[in-house]
């Protein structure tokens, strides 16, 4: 057991620290830019008021010398994933529990949980958090004992400082709180550990909604019907492909296989629910929380990534699934183990393409179009006005010798024309034409493809001005 588990820690943290490798994406270098405009610590939590600004994270970059390495800019992210690797670890070692162990299976080749494992964002020390607290509110249930309450209110603190979908555990696990003991008076928690818990929680976060999250500007992304994006990253989190239109028969396989996992973990959840252990209670508060904050808030869009933690609990759930399916004799261990081989092969697969492609690859482009134009002002246009000029703009910042590159607005209403289009899409599905026209009757062909990752970076489709220089 212990050379299986060590086995596991070695994978886990190669899998991130390779991961965290390659050039920073767009939203990663969104958030060093708003931190750029922040003369201290106190700027970031009010004046910084945007979406991108995740608090913890970007005082972080604030401390980093501008033009640190990606490596650098991602350590918290990595650090976080160490700390959640430690603590399952120990925990799975020390109750020799199969499906601890396995629940850390399924965290550690986990695409989802190895890409915002190893981002220069705030996702990975929300998640470290979320899951930290949840041991922690279980031992306090059985153990009936104060002895990490401060433990948890420090995870708790952090946990919201770190990104706003914390609120997503917060809530469910404050209202679970009140029930346990609400459900039976004289053997539950008693207000001596209920208390502090509920009343720090609640301060820090009426506190973050005072200085930071009120008047918060949101960054854009494309308008997708909810029900889209959820399958597309519950997808994308079992080690499936990004569903599309362009892709619809594979598509429509894999929400199939969605709905069909969806069904065999609500059974499951519903067997643990009549067990009546209370953690249940608090899987089922967590995973509902999610589609009743989309039902009452009714954002203008949503973004996969929102759903982090839920698919984390989600993936506890697939754990004793297989667990409870490997003791049903030798036919239930051969399928469990190959569902647990296929989840694992789906997304060593998904995470290979984040590894050899990386979350962008911005300056291999600019120097493949600047090895056609050696010499002279480099014009380029694109379909994403607002990202392109702020990559440049960081670019350039670390770069000086980028001065020969301009960008250009407009995209198919550019004169004169430049030198080469960027498409970009998340889709990785959708079908490029061989060559087009803009407004101005000059034609671009095809000249380059750049992949990306799901859910993180986009498509790049490179087009050259024809006729010459």
């Amino acid at each position: 057991r212990r050379t299986a588990l060590l086995l596991l820690v070695l994978i886990y943290l190669a899998l991130r620290v390779c991961s965290s490798l390659g050039e920073l994406w767009l939203d990663e270098i969104w958030s060093i830019v708003l931190v750029a405009k922040a003369a201290g610590p106190l700027d970031i939590l009010l004046r910084v008021r945007h979406d991108n600004n995740h608090l913890l994270n970007s005082l972080w970059i604030w401390l980093l010398p501008h033009g640190s390495s990606s490596m650098l800019y991602r350590i918290p992210s990595l650090i976080c994933s160490a700390v959640l690797l430690v603590a399952l670890s120990r925990r799975a070692l020390t109750r020799a529990d199969p499906t601890l162990f396995t629940w850390l299976v399924l965290l550690s080749f986990s695409y989802v949980a190895i890409l915002y494992g190893s981002e220069a964002r705030g996702y990975s020390s929300a998640l470290c958090c979320a899951i930290l607290a949840f041991l922690i509110l279980e031992d306090l249930v059985a153990s009936r004992s104060s002895r990490s309450v401060v433990t948890l209110i420090a995870l708790i603190a952090i946990g919201c400082l770190s990104h706003a979908t914390f609120i997503l555990f917060l809530c469910p696990a404050l209202v679970w709180l009140a029930w346990v003991h609400l459900r039976d008076r004289e053997n539950g928690l008693s207000y001596q550990i209920i208390r502090p818990i509920m009343f720090s929680s609640l301060l820090v976060i009426a506190l973050l909604m005072l200085t930071f999250y009120s008047h918060l500007t949101i960054g854009g992304a494309p308008r997708l019907p909810y029900i889209q994006v959820a399958l597309t990253f519950l997808s994308i989190s079992f080690g499936g492909p990004y569903l599309s239109q362009h892709h619809l028969a594979e598509s429509c396989w894999m929400v199939f296989g969605i709905v069909a996992i969806l069904v065999a973990l609500s059974a499951e959840l519903w067997l643990w629910v009549r067990s009546k252990d209370p953690a249940a209670i608090l899987v089922l508060f967590i995973l509902l929380t999610p589609i009743a904050a989309v039902v009452c808030v009714q954002p203008a869009f949503i973004l996969g990534r929102y759903f982090l933690i839920p698919v984390a609990f989600l993936y506890l759930l697939l754990a004793r699934f297989l667990v409870r399916l490997g003791k049903q004799g030798w036919v239930g261990m051969a399928v469990a183990t190959i569902c647990l081989c296929s989840f694992v092969v789906a997304n060593l697969n998904v995470t290979w393409t984040l590894m050899t492609c990386g979350r962008a690859r911005y300056l291999q482009a600019i120097h493949d179009m600047r090895a056609t134009l050696p010499e002279g002002e480099l014009q380029i246009g694109g379909n994403q006005d607002f990202q392109n000029s702020l990559r440049l703009q960081y670019l350039r910042s670390l770069h000086p010798d980028l001065a020969y590159l301009t960008y250009q607005d407009g995209y198919t209403n550019i004169s004169p024309s430049p030198h080469f289009l960027i498409l970009e899409s998340i889709d990785p599905y959708e079908e490029r034409p061989p060559s087009l026209t803009n407004s101005s009757g000059q034609t671009y062909s095809f000249f380059k493809y750049y992949c990306a990752p799901p859910e993180s970076g986009s498509q790049w489709y490179l087009y050259r001005r024809e006729g010459g220089s």
